[in-house]
């Protein structure tokens, strides 16, 4: 599974979110925190952004993984692409 890892280094967090579980609005939030302007690429924090493998090596962080119910993301995903 695809996951969006973005490190902040200063404040030493790290939040990973799923492409289909709101991770546009997560990353404009994190965009704000870092200063990243959200006007020029809302949805890309490259200086921020590392792989996924990085994220047990910052133990010193706090990880916050962000996650949907599975049920939920399955309905949705019936609903548009086999119904719409």
């Amino acid at each position: 599974m695809a996951f969006y890892c973005l490190f902040d280094d200063e404040k030493q967090i790290v939040l990973c979110v799923d492409p289909k579980c709101g991770c546009t609005t997560i990353k404009n939030w994190f965009g704000r925190i870092v200063g990243e302007p959200i006007d020029r690429h809302p949805q890309a924090i490259p200086r921020c952004m590392r792989n996924a493998s990085q994220v047990w090596a910052a133990e010193q962080y706090v990880r916050v993984w962000f996650v949907r119910d599975p049920f939920r993301r399955l309905v949705s995903f019936y609903y548009q692409f086999v119904v719409n």
